[in-house]
């Protein structure tokens, strides 16, 4: 059974900064196994007819032995309000395949689109995508992130976005946020208030 998960965009028929997505899946196994993998994103993937047009979602699945592969369309679905839980205990530092700790605190967003995870005071990220935040000026992101996500990877190495420790009481300080995973927000348009974000 595969423990693991890479989360690939396809935008019409064409795989996605797959150079992030091998970086990780390669340190995945490396720090957990030290297992130097033999598998090349690129030369695995390739894109069924079926979905060569539009946004898709891949699901590249592996573990030490083996690796599956599942394609699916994709639509973004609207985040706009979230909800503050804090999950002290939580380790989630690989992109695991098995999110039932995540989906039970899903459960508390109530009227919330999702959740916004406190981790020992401090924010970390969404059940699915890291989040970043504007003070008017400039974005920022949370400097430990629950899972470092490739799409904020990318930003930290463009400097589009900066990495700085932020708690719950720092949230006045901003005036927007958005949320970023390799499907979505690469271009950070998709902004909400902060008043969205429910304690």
């Amino acid at each position: 059974m595969c423990q693991f998960l890479e989360t690939i965009k396809i935008k019409d028929g064409k795989p996605q900064n797959l150079d992030y997505h091998q970086y990780r899946l390669e340190r995945t196994l490396k720090d957990l196994y030290n297992h130097k993998s033999q598998v090349l994103l690129e030369k695995k993937i390739t894109v069924p007819e079926e979905y060569a047009s539009g946004l898709i979602k891949c699901r590249f699945l592996y573990n030490i032995e083996s690796f599956e592969i599942k394609f699916s369309k994709y639509e973004i679905k609207m985040i706009s309000k979230l909800k503050i839980v804090e999950a002290d205990d939580l380790k989630y530092n690989y992109k695991y395949v098995d999110r039932s700790y995540l989906n039970r605190l899903l459960e508390k967003r109530e009227e919330c689109d999702d959740i916004l995870i406190i981790k020992n005071g401090f924010i970390t990220d969404l059940s699915f995508a890291n989040i970043c935040f504007n003070d008017g000026d400039k974005w920022y992101t949370p400097s430990s992130p629950l899972l470092e996500g490739t799409c904020r990877s990318r930003l930290l190495d463009k400097k589009v976005i900066q990495p700085k420790e932020i708690k719950i009481s720092d949230l006045s300080k901003y005036q927007y946020f958005t949320i970023i995973n390799a499907m979505r927000g690469e271009d950070l348009t998709d902004i909400q208030p902060i008043r969205n974000i429910i304690i």
